[in-house]
């Protein structure tokens, strides 16, 4: 069983590796296989295996061929406002009690400007569209919808859990920016069973369809009204419900950089808990309940009363407090993590109650046959794997370290019961720091960092947290519906005790470097000395093995080993020289973002935009792009000029980087100018200015005057290396143009620039890419830095046209994602992050 288990799992993990989801049969063949499966025994793990892949690939399909499903063409949808009737499956988080200080006539005030002028965040939330412009969807379509928190303030009882709403809103399919580091937003996407997006017109009338509230909401409600004022109440949110909408950045940054983020995920230790509290509650009831005099009481025959008195209550204990940890669940919402848990609490309680033996292995198998089952996007997801790594981790030291607790725990009754309980804390302090450094090597592979922190707030937080702040968040969430009063005092209790957790932590995450980042060499190196630590654990004669050698190699270990230890040291920290340089034009939607890169420093130009909702491409695109790079600074910073979609990162940029040289010429879009121009580092961009970096020849072109406020005022450079070159040319027109083709022809007549790669000209619209430009530059590559699906139609169809037919390979960033050239001597190696670096299903 177990072989055929772990080929099902591994036949779904390698269908990720398929570059699409083929339109296949599904359906037909995984019934051929299923059959085939339980006739032949003898081919069980074979066909396990392709099962495992069919099941995945053919639940992806579900998913992404859901409008097609419901005979809709997909593509009459996106971009045009639809009628959707839509049940809302999540909470939506109301901002109004963050506006409460505001007076009646400042908020009427805020309430009446047009949403378009405010800038105000917008929120989100999950729905499921039951009908399209009247028509009834045979399947359900699952959508994240956004909705202006200007709408929320000033009608906050519109949106709610559990209602059906009738609105208009603006379709789109889920999309990702592709760069190296990044987030895939497509991918968290379809980890939640959802593969369209939606923006609601709040200009428009929302219905309600259907007012009634969700038992979950309702409960939210009354939870609410009670931690209102309350300056930790999104952690609780986190802790009761699931719901970590609420969380600001300064709580996010505490947890991050202390390691606790786990706790305030419901997953296996919450769900665990709440089902020990509710068996040991109903234990504790069971012993202390009179039953035999109930029973009599009740009038039963003796024979009757002592077969239930002596049947076995353990199953229907088991029971009670594995329906206890499911409502939990529900709750949570049935998170993913959530329901991970779930399967593997019932799996345990079902055999438990059966008296059934399940090894470690089986009990894992199970749990990922059943989740691939129930949940397959789940894999999709880095704390899928960082949960089952956890839990190999905890079993391991767990296993590891019981015979020392045996140990101490079968000490002779003469010593004291202090030292017991200091032993008992040297032990537990070890489990702690083995657990946090055997979880370092998932953390380098999936963040590149870790918090040297984490064992000690998760030493102080996790027995907090455990054995006292959940027992009371769960009294208070059983008292909710009985009695309001008690359940506030359950949470000024639980307030007691999170509040000096909280402070507790805040300091911690206050201390300099919290988290520490590793570039590439320094994670493989931390991550073999790690698995040399696992070595040690599995087998701690080794470690008295060596100790009692090395006074014999001691004098070998100085002459031999110590040089050559040092030498593979002295390889991680070196860095080598290369005449290799990279350009790489970053996918920023509809903007521009330019890194250059050589011997692990970096030049940026241009920073993509900077929304109202606080989201901007500096933080989710350029800085994670720069640290998968190992780059923790920027010799030089070129702004071509002041629109946002080019200059609105740089704060950002500025607060995340040092940034040795600052060009730029206006500064409106980057704050304080004043501040900004007089800095050492400032320089301007003018035409004939030139800068020298690292063997690349950088010059300005254009503007000729010191103006940066215009489109045609754009920093336009041209970089050369030995070999090769690449011209940048912000947002100029055909105007610019001609006068660059003009100035340059007077000075070298009939000399072309024949550079290697172009970044196009304001995205590549029609009032750029003349043909007497693209015949001046004649460039081997063109990229195109243009968002999807944009209102514009960026690259115009023309302009795609002139670059084809003067046969210029071209490349978008919205289709190709980041375009990535290296020059190395004379090759030129091109990848589209999109299609060649993970050219995935799931990704793209």
């Amino acid at each position: 069983m177990d072989r055929w288990l772990l080929s099902f799992f591994i036949g779904a993990i390698l269908s990720l590796f398929s570059p699409t989801v083929p339109v296949i049969f599904y359906k037909t063949l995984l019934s051929i296989m299923l059959l085939t499966f339980l006739i032949a025994k003898q081919w069980r793990s074979s066909l396990a295996f392709i099962i495992g892949a069919l099941w995945l690939l053919f639940n992806a399909y579900q998913i992404e061929n859901i409008w097609q499903r419901n005979d809709v063409i997909p593509a009459a949808l996106w971009g045009k406002e639809q009628r959707l009737t839509v049940h809302v499956s999540s909470i939506v988080t109301h901002p109004s009690s963050e506006y409460s200080q505001l007076s009646k006539q400042a908020r009427g005030t805020m309430c009446q400007l047009k949403q378009q002028k405010t800038s105000i965040d917008n929120e989100h939330f999950y729905g499921q569209i039951t009908y399209l412009n009247a028509q009834k969807l045979l399947y359900p379509v699952n959508i994240r919808l956004s909705i202006s928190r200007q709408f929320l303030i000033c009608h906050p009882e519109t949106i709610q859990h559990g209602q059906t709403l009738i609105l208009f809103a603006k379709l789109k399919p889920s999309y990702n920016f592709a760069n190296k580091g990044t987030f895939n937003y497509k991918t968290w996407l379809l980890s939640k069973g959802v593969s369209t997006t939606g923006y609601i017109n709040t200009q428009k009338v929302i219905s309600v369809a259907d007012g009634s509230l969700s038992t979950r909401y309702q409960w939210y409600q009354q939870f609410e009204q009670l931690v209102e004022e309350e300056p930790l109440r999104a952690i609780l949110f986190a802790l009761t419900f699931g719901e970590r909408a609420s969380f600001n950045d300064e709580t996010w940054q505490v947890l991050r950089q202390t390691g606790t983020q786990h706790l305030i995920a419901i997953s296996g230790l919450h769900i665990g808990l709440v089902a020990a509290f509710a068996y040991l509650f109903l234990r504790l009831c069971i012993r202390t309940f009179p039953l035999s005099r109930l029973l009599r009481n009740q009038g039963l025959p003796t024979n009757v009363s002592n077969a239930l008195l002596s049947a076995n209550a353990q199953p229907l204990l088991l029971l009670i407090a594995g329906f206890t940890a499911l409502f939990y669940g529900y709750l949570a919402n049935f998170s993913t993590p959530t329901t991970r848990a779930l399967v593997m609490l019932f799996l345990v309680l079902i055999a438990r109650s059966c008296y059934l033996h399940l090894s470690f292995l089986r009990l894992m198998l199970l749990t990922l046959f059943l989740l691939v089952l129930i949940a397959p996007m789940s894999l999709l997801t880095a704390s899928f794997w960082l949960t089952f790594y956890a839990v190999i981790v905890i079993v391991f030291i767990l296993w590891r370290f019981k015979p020392t607790a045996n140990h101490v725990l079968n000490q002779s009754l003469i010593q004291s019961s202090a030292s017991k309980i200091k032993k008992y804390i040297v032990i537990l302090v070890k489990i702690q720091l083995a657990i946090t450094l055997l979880m370092l090597p998932i953390n380098l592979i999936i963040f590149g960092q870790f918090s040297w922190l984490s064992a000690v707030a998760n030493l102080v937080a996790v027995p907090v947290v455990s054995l006292l702040l959940m027992p009371l968040l769960l009294c208070a969430m059983l008292a909710l519906p009985i009695n309001l009063s008690l359940s506030s005092i359950f949470i000024e209790l639980a307030l007691r005790v999170l509040t000096p957790l909280w402070h507790f932590l805040t300091y911690l995450s206050q201390r300099p470097h919290a988290i520490v980042e590793l570039s590439i060499h320094l994670q493989v190196l931390m991550i073999i000395i790690v698995l040399c630590f696992i070595v040690l654990l599995l087998s701690p004669k080794i470690l008295l093995s060596i100790s009692s050698q090395l006074r014999n190699i001691k004098l070998r270990f100085k002459t031999h080993l110590l040089p050559l230890i040092l030498s593979l040291l002295t390889l991680a920290f070196v860095q080598f020289k290369d005449e290799a340089w990279q350009l790489h034009v970053l996918d920023v939607g509809q903007g521009l973002a330019v890194v250059i890169i050589k011997n692990q420093r970096a030049i940026v130009y241009d920073t993509g935009a900077h929304y109202p909702s606080g989201f901007n491409f500096s933080a989710s695109v350029i800085t994670p792009f720069l640290k998968a790079n190992n780059i923790n600074e920027i010799d030089y910073l070129f702004i071509s000029h002041d629109d946002n979609d080019h200059a609105g990162g740089i704060i950002t940029l500025r607060e995340n980087f040092e940034i040795n040289h600052l060009v730029f010429n206006e500064a409106h879009m980057l704050g304080d100018k004043t501040s900004l121009a007089s800095q050492s580092n400032h320089q301007p961009c003018i035409s004939g200015l030139n800068w020298q970096w690292q063997g690349l020849a950088i010059r300005a072109l254009h503007p000729l005057k010191e103006a940066g406020k215009d489109n045609d005022d754009s920093c336009v450079l041209i970089v050369k290396g030995s070999s090769h070159s690449a011209l940048l040319t912000g947002d100029i027109s055909k105007k610019v143009e001609h006068q660059l083709v003009n100035l340059y022809e007077t000075i070298q007549p009939l000399k072309k620039l024949n550079v290697d790669v172009l970044v196009a000209p304001h995205h590549g619209s029609k009032t750029s890419s003349s043909q007497r430009f693209i015949n001046w530059v004649s460039p081997q590559y063109v990229v195109f830095s243009a968002g999807f699906m944009n209102r514009w139609h960026m690259p115009n169809a023309e302009v795609l046209a002139r670059y084809e037919r003067a046969a210029i390979e071209h490349f978008t960033t919205s289709k190709s994602g980041a375009v990535s050239f290296i020059f190395s001597g004379s090759r030129v190696e091109i990848s589209q992050h999109r299609l060649d670096i993970v050219p995935y299903w799931f990704a793209n």
